[in-house]
């Protein structure tokens, strides 16, 4: 069915249940994927670092990315930024990470990129690409030799200082509700929410709060005392359980 037949079916049948069913069953086997070839390659090699390259965010409910399941099924990823970025860390503080950086830009674009990434959870940079940084006669245009500088400034002991460090947090918390994406787009405020969702983390950031997310499980299963929250910031969360209230 395309999304307007499953509009004028739901408006018909005065339920979207099986449309929900549908759409987490799909998030949750994209994860089971992911592990089962996880699983599957680390079976060969214990130490492999296994994920994905340029991960989705996940403030719309179509991005197929539920990073509280996806994240632990993976030992790694190259990943984009947005608010993914602390839902990954939030659940596997063991991933390796790479953020994308490069793409052809002068410094100081890239050194403060380069900086940016290393002095957060990652632990490496994905440069692309190589076009943009090498000339086809090997010669290395203005955006290739500011990596090179950037590179060989790391490499003298401030990137393994950045990469060893531990960031620390503030008992602040957004609460990860995939339920509530799925209810914004029903009741037709899935923009309104998804402005909600990117406003609140921006506003949080220019705060100097580094926050971190919970999912709904870990809300029900107690973990908002376990981890001495002192704030639980809901953004446009329109479809809690009676669990997650009752944690709350």
């Amino acid at each position: 069915m395309t999304e307007a037949e499953v509009k004028e079916h739901a408006t018909a049948s005065k339920t979207y249940a099986p449309w929900l069913d549908q759409r987490n069953f799909n998030d949750w086997s994209n994860a089971e994927l992911a592990r089962n070839i996880t699983r599957g390659v680390r079976s060969r090699d214990p130490n492999a670092i296994v994920g994905e390259s340029g991960t989705q965010d996940p403030w719309q409910y179509h991005s197929g990315r539920n990073w509280w399941w996806m994240s632990r099924a993976y030992t790694g990823l190259v990943a984009y930024r947005g608010l993914q970025t602390v839902e990954q860390e939030s659940y596997n503080p063991d991933l390796v990470r790479y953020s994308w950086a490069g793409y052809g830009k002068p410094n100081p674009l890239n050194r403060v990129a380069f900086y940016n990434i290393l002095s957060s959870h990652d632990k490496g940079i994905a440069i692309f690409t190589a076009r943009c940084h090498i000339n086809p006669d090997f010669t290395l245009p203005e955006p290739g030799h500011d990596v090179r500088a950037v590179l060989i400034e790391l490499q003298r002991g401030i990137g393994q200082m950045l990469v060893s460090a531990r960031t620390s947090k503030d008992p602040v918390f957004i609460l990860q509700s995939p339920s509530s994406l799925f209810g914004a787009y029903i009741t037709g405020l899935d923009a309104m929410a998804a402005t909600s969702r990117l406003a609140a983390v921006r506003l949080i950031k220019d705060l100097g709060i580094r926050f971190q997310n919970i999912s709904w499980e870990q809300l029900v299963d107690g973990q908002l005392n376990k981890v001495e929250a002192r704030v639980l910031i809901l953004p446009a969360n329109v479809a809690l359980s009676a669990a997650e209230a009752q944690a709350i």
